[in-house]
């Protein structure tokens, strides 16, 4: 599993910038957690066949007025998701 994350604060001088992160589920222990900080966008990517348990927490409830997104294939992110006909679900 690849998994991405968009700096998406307009004013903060990282804005659009991506870290990513490879989650490898065939070692052992494979157990992982990312702390998303508030205005950051993240996504993920899963290749292969194995089941995957991806959770994450959040710091409040969600709320439609609350909601905003960026566009998976947004072309000011620059992100290869390792797949040519992705799946999305």
């Amino acid at each position: 599993m690849f998994s991405y994350y968009a700096d998406a604060s307009a004013d903060s001088e990282t804005f659009f910038k991506i870290v990513s992160l490879k989650f490898d589920n065939t070692k052992k222990p494979c157990g992982m957690a990312v702390y998303i900080l508030a205005g950051v966008g993240n996504s993920i990517c899963f290749i292969g066949r194995k089941s995957l348990h991806y959770i994450y927490l959040v710091d409040e409830y969600f709320g439609q007025d609350k909601a905003s997104g960026i566009a998976w294939d947004n072309p000011d992110l620059k992100i290869d998701w390792h797949a040519k006909n992705p799946i999305l679900i």
